[in-house]
């Protein structure tokens, strides 16, 4: 089992653990007849996705008043976070064992401890809370639409400081030194105010008709900020000054906006469910893809800046690997019965193959899946499969597969081993376990 990181419930908060073998859809023991693509389980609109700094959970908020808790690498949640009166519009990690998340009931709740319960109720402002951004483990931003932006310890839930934007606030964020805020207003302003005293050092107008999302790069250097004019601007934080804007599209009204960790990728989401990536220094388009049947409510890219996430009208969210534009899940519902002996095989390789047959098809005769079948392993040169569409790392590839290779692959992980591989796995620590999952590899695609 080829496993990448999640949280555990341990005594001192979530740790990491090994897990997964590659990006999956929900699943049970065992693989149904007919299965569920993406992470499902919200039942409304998907405001925020984030993206934790290893890379292997998903923290999503939605309108139908809570949070989840996602495994990326099998698109299952790990835990529903229900505490809000009213639905949730942000969700941000503090830590690896703290959350924050912040509604239209006002609120802020800490979240936190051995099993992620609530450590603190913080009624944070007078109305909505639109926007949240951590300043270090222990202290936060809020905005709300009544116009404050409140600086908190998430501990004892003091308000330390107080900012007026003096109109509803859309988003907040944390330069990289931590020494400013920056927060956006409806109007298309933003602002800038130092932390030590509360003193604003800039302001100017972003768009000119309105602005309603900004958000930081994961470097802290640039920011992106998108109004309904179908305007996307990118800002250097630290001289406060326009770097570059882009109409992306401007027969369409722009929903969902994402930065990437270096600030040089932008992803656009539309209300007609469309998302375009861009070349932030250069304005091209590099990649379009249709994310939804409606409107995309939120994005966000995973800190290998390999994938990004969406979500829309259709509540579920979704992973696409950037390069190929593929998006990385089961194919959907089949009532095709495929051959499953690993269900009921003592090998002790077979339990942890499960984790391959998500994304694999055994046999060539099956539906495609979002890897490559296995038959004809041993030998085959990889990017050999016909009709499958590879990253162009594998399709340059001369490497031919043996165990040996299969070995590196599993104990170096497949983003160092195949670099640009869509494969977006971490990697097996575990001796033992790899050798008993090659064995049955080995097993199920020898020639019969």
């Amino acid at each position: 089992m080829l496993k990448g990181t999640t949280y555990s419930h341990r005594a001192g908060g979530y740790r990491y653990f090994l897990a997964g073998l590659l990006l999956a859809s929900v699943l049970a023991v065992g693989l149904p007849a007919q299965v569920i693509a993406d992470m499902t389980g919200h039942g409304g609109m998907i405001r925020a996705l984030r993206v934790s700094p290893d890379g292997s959970v998903v923290l999503s908020a939605s309108f139908d008043h809570s949070a989840r808790l996602w495994r990326l690498d099998e698109q299952s949640t790990i835990q529903v976070l229900n505490g809000h009166d009213g639905p949730v519009n942000d969700a941000i990690f503090l830590s690896s064992n703290s959350i924050a998340t912040a509604g239209a009931d006002g609120q802020v709740i800490i979240w936190g401890g051995p099993d992620m319960r609530i450590q603190n109720r913080i009624k944070a402002h007078r109305g909505r809370i639109t926007s949240l951004a951590a300043v270090d483990a222990t202290h936060l931003i809020s905005g709300g639409w009544d116009g404050k932006i409140i600086l908190m310890d998430v501990q004892s839930g003091a308000a330390t400081a107080e900012f007026d934007m003096k109109e509803a606030v859309v988003g907040v964020a944390i330069t990289a030194d931590q020494r400013h805020l920056i927060a956006a207003g409806r109007s298309g302003d933003i602002a800038r105010w130092r932390l030590s005293d509360g003193v604003r050092t800039a302001k100017l107008q972003a768009h000119n008709v309105s602005l309603f999302q900004l958000q930081r790069s994961a470097n802290g250097q640039r920011l992106l900020t998108v109004g309904p004019d179908s305007f996307v601007k990118i800002w250097d934080l630290e001289g406060f000054q326009l770097l570059h804007e882009y109409g992306v599209a401007s027969n369409r009204r722009v929903s969902a906006s994402a930065v990437n960790t270096n600030g040089g990728l932008l992803a656009v989401g539309y209300l007609d469910g469309t998302v375009m990536i861009v070349d932030a220094v250069t304005g091209v388009m590099q990649r379009q893809l249709q994310a939804d049947n409606g409107p995309v409510w939120s994005l966000a890219f995973t800190a290998n800046n390999r994938f990004l996430l969406s979500a829309g009208k259709s509540e579920r969210i979704r992973v696409w690997h950037i390069d190929s534009g593929d998006r990385i899940t089961l194919a959907g519902e089949t009532t095709f019965q495929r051959p499953t002996p690993w269900l009921d095989s003592p090998h002790p390789g077979a339990a942890l193959f499960r984790k391959c047959a998500i994304c694999h098809a055994l046999t060539a005769s099956e539906p495609q899946r979002s890897g490559p079948h296995f038959q004809g392993l041993p030998g085959r040169v990889m990017g050999s499969v016909t009709g499958y569409r590879y990253s162009r790392a594998l399709q340059k590839g001369d490497l031919a597969w043996n165990r040996e290779n299969l070995m590196q692959l599993f104990s170096q992980g497949p983003d160092r081993f195949l670099p640009g591989t869509k494969m977006p796995v971490q990697r097996i620590g575990n001796e033992v376990d790899l050798g008993n999952l090659i064995d049955y590899l080995e097993i199920l695609t020898r020639p019969h």
